[in-house]
């Protein structure tokens, strides 16, 4: 019986970041026998950000030590919100569990893997995403209220210039005031308007308004310089509306 994704009411459609060919069509395989359509593979993190976006992907299996300069967790770190991903990876060492965890799996494999065992995690994965809570709508739709000594203050989004990520915490930058709160930098991304914030950085979401100019594979707010990720820098010029006077 096929496995039937709930977005295009059609089969579960994966995608598979791995750089050990015989590895893929293995877990090809075993997923196309069970019903499940894989729609790509890549061995690399920047044709895996190219490719994801264009196959209606409902979830990604990713390994985590990867060809090229890129990893899977700074892959998973720059992977749309809201899309799962599973990690298949030979290291369960702490500091890389460490890095996997702050990222949000919803699932780690440790090769070599059962193939039941990866069909049980896909699954989980799916049924937990599709069970999810929508994200918290802001108050009043221009301000958060962010909890700080034991009280909330309330904050103005145009008054909030970039948010940095710190471990499990992020900072929110102020004009005169940074604030920091027990969230992390992706989950507190989904409660804010994509129009305006955009992530610049696997460690940077930056108001978009605010951006003073852009040098290079850096930005500025004020002077205030803001380092641009090599994955994230055709989104981020894709949303902003330049006039070429060259």
């Amino acid at each position: 019986m096929p496995i039937i994704s709930t977005k295009l009411n059609t089969p579960t459609r994966v995608y598979v970041v791995e750089d050990e060919p015989l590895i893929v069509t293995n877990i090809r395989i075993s997923l196309e026998e069970a019903g499940y359509e894989v729609v790509g593979w890549s061995d690399n993190a920047a044709s895996a950000l190219r490719e994801i976006p264009q196959r209606l992907v409902d979830i990604v299996l990713i390994d985590i030590y990867l060809k090229g300069r890129e990893d899977g967790i700074a892959l998973a770190s720059a992977l749309p919100e809201r899309l799962p991903f599973i990690y298949l990876t030979s290291y369960s060492d702490a500091p890389t569990l460490q890095r996997a965890k702050q990222s949000f799996p919803a699932g780690y494999i440790v090769k070599p893997f059962d193939e039941a065992d990866l069909r049980a995690n896909i699954e989980i994965a799916l049924a937990r995403h599709a069970q999810a809570r929508p994200p918290s709508p802001t108050p009043d739709g221009d301000s958060i209220f962010v909890k700080q000594d034991g009280a909330l203050q309330r904050v103005r989004l145009s008054d909030i210039e970039y948010l940095q990520a710190y471990d499990n915490y992020t900072f929110i930058h102020l004009p005169q005031q940074r604030l920091m709160i027990r969230r992390p930098l992706k989950r507190l991304q989904e409660q804010l308007p994509p129009q305006r914030f955009i992530r610049c950085h696997r460690t940077y979401i930056i108001n978009r308004p605010k951006i003073t100019s852009i040098t290079g594979a850096t930005l500025w707010i004020n002077h205030t310089p803001i380092p641009i990720g090599k994955n994230y820098r055709r989104p981020l010029l894709q949303q902003l509306p330049i006039l070429n006077g060259e």
